[in-house]
């Protein structure tokens, strides 16, 4: 009976280190947990993005594409913006896939998108509702149409917007452009 007691008092001290966020099997069972959800989706309103993104360089060139997984054109196009980023992405390019979906959508429809596609590029959710609010500091030529895109030549400091959908060839020949500046 005593030897049945000693053996329970290890035990649970056993089980309740498991549970120590400190402890490194802890850490390893929530590093695994992570990696079989995906990465995950940074949702945030326009102030911070402008702060974390829009006003700081982030490699040679950034293409920010503004998308949403309801938008036919935007989903066509968004294998072309993944090409180009592993095709430029050793040469300074990075990519940034701003979603404009529905906060609330994020879990049924945002992040199951993005693991299916296997998204390489950054994935954010804009938290943006009041598009009138901010789209001018994008580009004053929005007018707050989706697919759009703004591309940022961070050795020239130019800025260009397109509110359109780009077909690969085109989208491949304007960052070798701005990446050849």
């Amino acid at each position: 009976m005593r030897m049945l007691l000693i053996l329970l008092l290890l035990s649970n001290t056993c089980f309740a280190q498991l549970g120590n966020p400190d402890r490194p099997v802890y850490q390893k069972l929530l590093a695994a947990e992570q990696d079989a959800a995906g990465e995950e989706i940074e949702v945030m309103g326009f102030d911070e993005f402008q702060q974390k993104w829009l006003s700081q360089k982030h490699g040679k060139v950034t293409v920010y594409n503004f998308w949403a997984t309801w938008c036919k054109p935007c989903v066509k196009e968004l294998p072309y913006f993944e090409k180009v980023y592993g095709k430029y992405e050793d040469k300074g390019l990075n990519v940034v896939l701003v979603s404009l979906d529905y906060v609330k959508k994020l879990e049924e429809d945002v992040k199951p998108f993005v693991q299916k596609r296997d998204l390489q590029a950054e994935v954010l959710l804009l938290n943006a509702p009041d598009y009138n609010a901010w789209i001018d500091q994008v580009s004053k030529d929005w007018s707050g149409a989706i697919p759009a895109t703004l591309i940022v030549n961070h050795q020239t400091g130019k800025k260009h917007f397109y509110e359109k959908e780009f077909e690969y060839d085109e989208l491949n020949s304007m960052i070798q452009q701005q990446l050849n500046r």
